[in-house]
């Protein structure tokens, strides 16, 4: 499974001003595509919330909302790969870890917010 378990919180944290910005970005400017990438963000945090609830069925139904919704959002990408990685399917987990890293980079790349922190990926490292 990708990263380790005490690196997630900062993942999570991540996500969450990405969220954050993206909601202030939307009230200050036109909306574009960023209202459903906020609306994708979101569903990846409920996920989340329900994959810390021990639902990880419900928390799966929600990574797979947020993908429709978005399909190039890497968050999303990154929590498949979690629950790919725990049901040990190794050509889908890495078919997610890819399209985290695609995926970051290219909102990186286009301004469109910060790539999502790797786990492990501090400063200094």
């Amino acid at each position: 499974m990708p990263g380790a378990d005490e690196d997630l919180p900062a993942v999570d944290a991540a996500l969450a001003a990405d969220i954050d910005a993206l909601a202030q970005a939307l009230r200050t400017g036109p909306v574009g595509s960023r209202g459903a990438r906020l609306a994708s963000l979101r569903m990846v945090a409920v996920a989340r919330a329900l994959d810390r609830s021990a639902s990880p069925d419900a928390a799966r139904e929600a990574l797979q909302r947020a993908l429709d919704l978005d399909a190039s959002d890497p968050y999303a990408c990154f929590w498949m790969a979690r629950r790919e990685g725990d049901g040990a399917d190794a050509a889908r987990l890495q078919h997610w870890l890819a399209c985290a890293k695609r995926h970051a980079a290219t909102a990186q790349a286009l301004g469109a917010g910060p790539e999502p922190r790797r786990p492990g990926a501090g400063a200094g490292r």
